[in-house]
């Protein structure tokens, strides 16, 4: 990743001399799943595995807007994190992370020496700005039970995930009784099983089959029903 990272930099027209010198104050950092990162001027960021969350709180509620992956890059400075700006971001590993980040004030030289390097940190506001919108349009209109079985989806390691209610409540920006009417719903109709801490997903064709065996069943009763009268 670190080699990828230094490519990427030499392609953008950053000399041998100022590579020498990144690679010298390069940081990898590592945090275990939940922990959250200090908040400090990492410079650019790096996610060399796992996925980190970053969200905000409006009033006692958390909203995340957006989750990176891995090779996905966060530009967190100076001039980003000013109190003016009116927004406080934070930062949650989800699962084992880690991150490689060029400091600060390596980070401010680049751009200042660099028109290209500031040329391409501008395309990655602009794709943190891209991703934020999608979040936000999503909550906004994709109901919520769907956005709900999208997200287990998507976090579900060998069919299931280990999650609380109210983790679930805090990515989506709802609250806990609305994750929890909802879950229960979702395991009535066969789509997962519910226990304590933990998610485990149906297979999409065992749900379409019971669905279809309700049915049938339904339908023999009926048609009984219809034979006695």
């Amino acid at each position: 990743m670190i080699n990828d990272l230094k490519d990427k930099l030499k392609r953008l027209g950053v000399v041998s001399q100022d590579l020498d010198r990144i690679e010298e104050f390069l940081q990898i950092r590592k945090f275990s799943d939940g922990k959250l990162l200090t908040k400090s001027h990492y410079g650019l960021l790096l996610v060399g595995s796992g996925r980190l969350r970053v969200y905000t709180i409006f009033g006692s509620q958390e909203k995340t807007i957006l989750t990176l992956e891995k090779g996905d890059e966060w530009v967190i400075c100076q001039i980003c994190t000013q109190k003016s700006l009116q927004l406080e971001l934070n930062l949650q590993a989800l699962g084992d992370l880690e991150i490689i980040t060029i400091p600060d004030n390596i980070f401010r030289d680049l751009r200042e020496k660099y028109p290209r390097f500031s040329e391409y940190i501008l395309t990655v506001f602009a794709k943190q700005f891209a991703k934020s919108i999608e979040a936000a349009s999503k909550s906004k209109t994709i109901p919520f039970r769907d956005r709900l079985v999208e997200f287990i989806k998507n976090n579900a390691i060998n069919g299931s995930i280990k999650i609380t209610h109210q983790q679930i409540a805090n990515h989506l920006g709802v609250t806990r009784e609305s994750v929890s009417k909802n879950l229960k719903q979702l395991e009535k109709n066969g789509f997962l099983t519910l226990s304590r801490g933990k998610i485990s997903l149906e297979m999409w064709s065992d749900y379409i089959q019971k669905y279809k065996n309700s049915i049938k069943s339904k339908f023999n009763l009926f048609f009984k029903g219809f034979l006695w009268i």
